[in-house]
């Protein structure tokens, strides 16, 4: 194996390792359980990184980092849909590899990616005062925010809007959906429906960055 293979597949085998730690952070602690669950989750994620690597549509380190972001989107997305918490874990896990991204040959660089990391972090933040001044509610949790900081580290500030437009447009259309089904019912946390927003924006954020790259975005 060489060098640059060795460091690859350590980088998916962490992400793989923060996933399931993270996910499992959920589960009930059953003797024996939670460990026996975080090995398979991790052995599931490792897979899965392993064989994206192969077919998105980058190369190399590139790839390697892109599949790790999947890997550590879908962690977090379960937990959000799951639980409505968003794990540090899997937003540090973002944020370092959208800092990696800004080593590799041809990309705009470290001030960049900062750049994208802080207009994410501003928009979300923005939008939980607004929400809190409007309603007095706290409709955005800090979860989010740190998740869109880390997206736009890994997004950079020219894709990051496009991610939350279709993440909020996809959470709207969701919203909706529900409240005209007969049965349909939001989840309820405090006596008031809330919607687990870190999901679409974890799966819209790679989503764009997958189909960033395929168009030659940084």
């Amino acid at each position: 194996m060489t060098l640059e293979a060795a460091i690859a597949a350590g980088a998916v085998a962490l992400a793989a390792l923060a996933g399931a730690w993270s996910v499992t952070g959920l589960a009930p602690a059953v003797a024996g359980r939670p460990r026996i669950e975080r090995l398979a989750r991790a052995l599931f994620y490792l897979a899965l990184g392993l064989g994206l690597e192969r077919v998105l549509p980058m190369d190399g380190a590139g790839a390697t980092l892109a599949a790790a972001a999947v890997i550590l989107a879908l962690a977090a997305a379960e937990t959000d849909l799951r639980a409505m918490v968003l794990p540090d874990l899997t937003s540090i896990g973002l944020a370092a590899v959208g800092l990696a991204f800004a080593f590799l040959p041809g990309d705009p660089g470290p001030l960049y990616r900062l750049v994208g990391g802080a207009l994410g972090a501003g928009m979300l933040a923005g939008a939980a005062w607004w929400q809190r001044r409007r309603s007095g509610v706290d409709g955005v949790g800090l979860g989010d925010v740190k998740l869109a900081g880390a997206l736009g580290l890994l997004l950079g500030p020219e894709v990051l809007p496009i991610a939350v437009a279709v993440a909020a447009l996809g959470t709207l259309a969701v919203v909706g959906l529900l409240r005209l089904a007969p049965a349909g019912r939001l989840p309820q946390v405090e006596g008031r429906d809330a919607v687990p927003f870190g999901a679409p924006l974890a799966l819209a954020g790679v989503a764009a960055l997958i189909g960033g790259r395929a168009f030659g975005v940084p």
